[in-house]
């Protein structure tokens, strides 16, 4: 765990254990899109995040993704893809010769460029792992903990510790959110 916490740190320790290079590329997503999505290219792990999220939310995404990476998750072809995603990314679904793994063939030069692709043919072919569509599934219910986990033992906060400009009720509310959401008690 990066001393102090680095999320870039992190991540390129998680590479260097993974022996993969990994990207994270922030794209504008549309609206009811998920937040994020895994792209295990042929040689680079490729984390596209929705470029409008805040800086907290951005990590907590970042990390969700990669709470999927070390826990080993794998998707499959029963999940529904979002097209607008899809459009956004650049993703067209291609039949491959097992229809239980779900195969794109990307387009967005920025996406291509992140994965060392050049576009043309069949080794521009990716396999989309895991996205985040809802919490009713055991892989994203255990990326959400692990996300939760790793921020927590990193010693983050929700609230930083120090003067702030709250005070009465608005110091109050942000107080139990922060005792719900996780404090770190020392």
């Amino acid at each position: 765990m990066p001393k102090p916490w680095d999320l870039e740190e992190f991540a390129a320790r998680l590479a260097s254990y993974r022996g993969r290079p990994m990207e994270l590329l922030p794209l504008p997503l549309p609206v009811k899109a998920p937040d994020a999505v895994w792209l295990p290219g042929p040689t680079v792990d490729l984390i596209i995040y929705d470029a409008s999220a805040a800086d907290l939310l951005r990590e907590h995404i970042i990390l969700h993704e990669l709470g999927h990476m070390i826990l080993c998750h794998r998707g499959s072809a029963d999940q529904p893809f979002n097209p607008n995603l899809l459009r956004t990314v650049g993703m067209e679904r291609v039949e491959g010769e097992d229809p239980s793994v779900p195969l794109f063939r990307l387009t967005h030069p920025d996406v291509l460029r992140a994965l060392r692709m050049d576009g043309a043919g069949d080794d521009d072919l990716v396999q989309v792992s895991l996205y985040r569509a809802g919490y009713s599934d055991p892989q994203e219910r255990d990326a959400e903990l692990a996300a939760h986990i790793i921020w927590h033992r990193a010693g983050m906060r929700l609230v930083p510790e120090g003067p702030r400009e709250l005070d009465g009720e608005a110091a109050d509310a942000v107080d139990r959110m922060d005792d719900v959401m996780g404090r770190v008690r020392g």
